[in-house]
């Protein structure tokens, strides 16, 4: 009887760890609008770091500011993570010159965690090459086979504040809406910069859009709802109140769930956790406030 005891706990203890190799979950975190060495940065990273697991970075664009600084001046103060996935934004030393610094593949490509995770990115600044992104991203999403999907780039393709208006790179979100419309069901999240704000906007209902912006710099802005002239429609799920935030993701293979948790850098504090699941999200209790 014993001996029966130990075997079904050798059972239950291999069963966990198989469990435990299934379950993966991809950690990165993501700040746009952060090509800055100052105070806020700093609480930025500090706050990554306390998050012990978290080693990969997401950069949604605008990577360098003053143009009379080099990438590693700014870049190097993050030795230790690597840089996942880079976008290019309006704020840069030049397409070329970023590509280089950051190892990038080129202006578009993707980054891909076997099965589970393909990461899209585009460069919404180059309005020359809009017509080979948007041929390039249709062909990728058509064969796309991971489990989660997400599309990162630099500017919203809908208005989410009073800060930036969405026809700033027209041609470029005219031809992107078209194929997001006929891929949503493909795409799990979209990552973008730019308003210099941290919320989460809803398109149709089902597509989010994280807008991780808020780093050295964070603006007032107002929740949006409204209808865009495309028909879809756009509403803010939740809006920060001030001060720098980064932003967690987590890709949970097992769940088949993206858990986004907003960080307020200063007081190292979730501020908001969202689950993203079949095309629907979730907040949290402590996205409510007051």
């Amino acid at each position: 009887m014993a001996s029966l005891n130990l075997t079904k706990k050798f059972v239950i203890l291999a069963f966990f760890l198989c469990s435990l190799a299934w379950a993966r979950v991809y950690t990165f975190a993501v700040l746009g609008d952060a090509g800055v060495w100052d105070k806020h940065t700093k609480d930025i990273r500090k706050s990554i770091r306390n998050s012990a697991d978290i080693h990969r970075l997401i950069l949604p664009g605008d990577n360098l500011y003053d143009l009379k600084q080099s990438y590693f001046d700014v870049w190097s103060n993050w030795a230790g993570f690597s840089f996942s996935a880079v976008a290019i934004g309006n704020h840069t030393l030049g397409y070329k010159e970023e590509v280089e610094f950051f190892r990038l593949p080129g202006e578009y490509y993707t980054r891909v965690w076997g099965n589970d995770v393909l990461l899209i990115v585009l460069n919404s600044d180059n309005e020359n090459s809009v017509d080979e992104q948007m041929i390039w991203l249709e062909g990728q999403l058509k064969v796309a086979s991971q489990q989660f999907v997400a599309l990162i780039y630099h500017h919203p393709t809908y208005t989410v504040s009073a800060n930036h208006a969405w026809k700033e790179k027209k041609r470029f979100q005219n031809r992107l809406r078209d194929i997001l419309r006929r891929y949503a069901d493909k795409i799990d999240l979209i990552i973008n910069g730019h308003d210099h704000i941290a919320s989460l906007v809803e398109l149709d209902g089902k597509l989010p859009m994280l807008i991780s912006g808020a780093s050295f710099e964070s603006r007032h802005a107002k929740p949006v709802d409204y209808k865009a002239e495309d028909g879809t429609s756009v509403k803010t799920r939740w809006l920060y109140e001030d001060g720098s935030h980064w932003t967690r993701l987590d890709f949970n293979t097992e769940e088949g769930d993206v858990w986004i948790n907003f960080v307020d850098a200063k007081l190292n504090k979730v501020e908001c956790s969202i689950r993203a699941k079949d095309h629907k999200t979730t907040l949290n209790d402590n996205c409510i406030k007051g």
